[in-house]
């Protein structure tokens, strides 16, 4: 996936600044160009100036919104480039360890706006219905109330469409239609005060490239729709609104389609390491697993009063400091609306723990008789077995990797050389060599040489076993005597190779 960087460097001309002032973050969502982008903005309370921050380099991991910050660099019109030690931290939000879990009904005020050009695409009947009232369940509100286990609602009212002073042609000012849409919502006797959570939606053709804009983990918070039919981008917002970030695979921000903080495309539930962030699983329903074991996980979709097992594990990654989070996914209300290649599969996450500043990423799903093995840390996990209600997996903490599985091969033997003449009774000697074609993971093996002569004759061996590592080569000496009234003739001499512990090692020469 695609991040946008880091502008390097402040363009000429530029004024320097100092600014003082709470900061806010915001994710630009492009689902379908598979691009996202993480904008930081502060505003100056001494003059309500607001200034988007660019960073020379990748931003500092630990600023969220509502810090209050100081802020010195150059500014560029509303653009403030900052120095090296551009950011002092003046106060702080509690870490996201020490928030409550959320909680509440989310009173949302959604306000619709058509372009001077073109008029948003969708009716607010239509909008109601993805917020608030689908005749059969699938709205925003119905998807948080289920994840949260009903202790998160969404309700609010749907306003416009209006009018506002703006061509789609123009640019992308999401700030000015933002203060437009509420004026004229203020203009209908709308206290948009009254609403902490507002929400833009205007015509999909327009300069900007994304699809949803939405601040991260901020009251009030506000978020833009320009994709107006989607009811998954409006869900994904209202996720960064809560403080959620993306659900990740190692290659893609939006790879994680099991949370409707990765893929957009339908109403979905949040993955366990997001349930966990918010709060919404108990904390009698989540293990942090600490030794080897057999166990039950119950389905994630289950009201946890009803869960007769734990519905998520954690287990410490010790190389990362971060935690891998095993759960079970099954078609229950939403979670009918994810792939089926998550139902009746362990999916294992990891995430750095209740913190806002980074993705839960998906590494894989198990079905009965798969494992995962963590090498590095001597971890492994086996989905044993499952049925509709939860799922049984083994967990072998501080394994040995493991082991590597050895290749057994022919030998190669050659006998040198390969014909001599000699008068009866006379000795001849002969040079055996011997290959071992073992592959690098097997051991040593042991190679016993006998000599087969005709009737009358005597063969010796000298030494009559050899032992070789894999890939090396060995000799020996045969040394064979014919009789002495053997007649002329040609004569076939044989060396015989055997091995007790390997049947392959058996050959002739």
């Amino acid at each position: 996936f695609q991040a946008v960087p880091a502008v390097a460097a402040p363009p000429d001309h530029a004024e320097a600044v100092v600014v003082t002032g709470e900061l806010e973050l915001f994710y630009l969502d492009d689902f379908d160009n598979n691009r996202y982008e993480l904008q930081y903005f502060i505003e100056d309370k001494k003059n309500n100036r607001r200034y988007r921050l660019e960073f020379d380099g990748t931003p500092p991991g630990h600023l969220r919104s509502g810090m209050v910050i100081t802020a010195k660099g150059k500014a560029k019109g509303r653009e403030l480039f900052l120095a090296a030690d551009g950011i002092t931290q003046s106060t702080s939000q509690p870490t996201q360890q020490s928030l409550p879990a959320v909680t509440g009904d989310q009173k949302t005020l959604v306000m619709l706006g058509n372009f001077t050009d073109t008029d948003i695409s969708c009716s607010a009947a239509q909008v109601n219905d993805i917020m608030f009232s689908d005749p059969y369940g699938e709205h925003v509100d119905g998807v948080y109330r289920e994840m949260s286990h009903e202790a998160v609602s969404v309700s609010g009212e749907v306003k416009g469409p209006y009018n506002i002073n703006f061509a789609s042609t123009g640019s992308c000012d999401t700030a000015g239609w933002a203060n437009a849409l509420e004026t004229a919502a203020v203009n209908q006797g709308i206290d948009v005060s009254a609403y902490p959570r507002k929400v833009y939606v205007l015509p999909s053709q327009n300069k900007c490239s994304f699809a949803g804009l939405g601040s991260v983990g901020s009251t009030p918070s506000r978020a833009w729709i320009l994709r107006c039919d989607r009811g998954g981008i409006y869900a994904h917002e209202l996720g960064h609104n809560l403080g959620m970030r993306h659900a990740s695979t190692p290659t893609n921000a939006y790879g994680d389609s099991s949370d409707v903080m990765g893929s957009s495309s339908l109403l979905r539930k949040v993955n366990a390491p997001h349930q966990d962030q918010m709060g919404w699983v108990p904390d009698y329903q989540i293990v942090e697993v600490t030794q080897s074991g057999t166990y039950d996980i119950s389905t994630l979709g289950l009201d946890p009063a009803q869960a007769t097992a734990p519905q998520m594990l954690k287990i410490a990654k010790p190389d990362s400091n971060d935690f891998y989070y095993l759960s079970f996914r099954q078609p229950i209300g939403f979670d009918a609306n994810i792939s089926t290649s998550y139902h009746g599969r362990i999916s294992i996450h990891t995430y750095a723990g209740n913190d806002s500043s980074v993705e839960t990423f998906l590494l894989g799903t198990l079905q009965d008789g798969e494992n995962f093995i963590d090498s590095n840390n001597g971890l492994e996990f086996t989905q044993l077995s499952h049925n509709s209600n939860y799922a049984t997996v083994q967990i072998q903490m501080d394994s040995a990797p493991p082991s590597p599985t050895c290749t057994a091969a022919v030998p190669t033997v050659s006998i040198s050389p390969s014909s001599q003449y000699a008068d009866a009774g006379i000795s001849a000697g002969y040079t055996v060599t011997i290959t071992n074609r073992d592959d690098g993971n097997c051991d040593n093996s042991s190679f016993n040489l006998a000599s087969s002569v005709p009737s009358g004759w005597s063969g010796s061996l000298s030494p009559s076993s050899i032992n070789l590592a894999p890939g090396d080569s060995g000799s020996a000496t045969l040394t064979v005597t014919s009789s002495a009234t053997a007649a002329a003739a040609p004569y076939t001499v044989e060396v015989d190779v055997s091995d007790s512990s390997e049947s392959l090692h058996a050959v002739s020469a």
